[in-house]
């Protein structure tokens, strides 16, 4: 927040008491209040100055008040708005090296966006590190075996999801955090594992082909999906509506993935799983 000069002109107001009347001689009905000479009616005044207009010698002259100095101005920086910088970082390249971190019974897809709570010191470094770095894209990767709370490089799929941050609050739990997923990665090689895991990445997207079969295996997909909604309680029919109104086959495929409860290798399986055509049909 800039600092600026702010200055407070105090006005004192003035108030003039009314006065009563002395007692004394009243002013007949009907005569004027005499107050000095009369202009004869067709007259112009007498040339002089305005008595108006002439300085009262009672009051004192006042020097003209100092103008205070000017404050100079810092210069604006020009900040791109939110949603143009998140959207640039959804569109930006995903760096060769990216942090990696381990997800413990969850895997995370691409064109998704979900909250993480981050707790673990060495995932805490690694969340405080990449909100500084530009652009700001991580790697998620799923871990084998839940119940390890710091998985090694070999206790990690090697087919993960590169993710943008978009937002982090901190709490005294650790750290929740609000990513979007851009694109499948595949962990070619970890470059070091301290103070947390980086990795040397490749990004595999899939290859999306619009056909009349596969808009047929949306449509299904999607009246599968609303008989589920029916049948559990922890769907609401937002979620319905969302998918319905998804056209991207790899999006809904995902999104379904998302919604539902799944183990977690066969998330992982059709995380990895090239044809966009199989996915749906899993």
């Amino acid at each position: 927040m800039r600092n600026g000069t702010r200055e407070y002109l105090l006005a004192s107001e003035l108030f003039a008491a009314d006065k009563e009347q002395p007692a004394g001689d009243k002013i007949p009905a009907g005569d004027k209040i005499p107050a000095g000479d009369e202009i004869p009616a067709g007259q112009d005044p007498p040339a002089g100055k305005d008595p108006a207009q002439e300085p009262d010698p009672a009051v004192e002259e006042q020097p003209p008040a100092e103008e205070p100095p000017a404050v100079p101005r810092r210069r604006a920086v020009p900040r791109r708005p939110a949603a143009q910088t998140d959207e640039a970082e959804d569109q930006a390249e995903i760096p060769s090296e990216l942090p990696i971190l381990p997800l413990r019974g969850v895997v995370f897809y691409p064109m998704t966006a979900l909250p993480l709570t981050v707790g673990q010191p060495r995932s805490v470094r690694l969340v405080e590190d990449a909100v500084l770095m530009d652009p700001r894209i991580i790697g998620l990767v799923a871990s084998k075996d839940a119940d390890v709370e710091e998985p090694k490089p070999d206790q990690i799929y090697r087919v993960g999801t590169a993710v943008t941050l978009h937002r982090l609050h901190k709490t005294n739990e650790g750290i929740i955090l609000f990513v979007h997923g851009l694109e499948r990665i595949r962990i070619d090689e970890y470059t070091t594992t301290s103070p947390y895991l980086k990795a040397q990445v490749t990004p595999i997207p899939e290859a999306v082909e619009k056909s009349v079969e596969v808009e047929a295996l949306m449509r299904n997909m999607v009246d599968l999906f609303r008989q589920l909604v029916n049948l559990v309680p922890y769907l609401s029919d937002e979620v319905t509506l969302l998918v319905s109104s998804i056209e991207d086959p790899r999006h809904l495929a995902y999104l379904v993935a998302t919604s539902v409860r799944m183990d977690i290798q066969d998330a992982q399986e059709l995380l990895e799983i090239d044809d966009v055509k199989e996915k749906l049909q899993r």
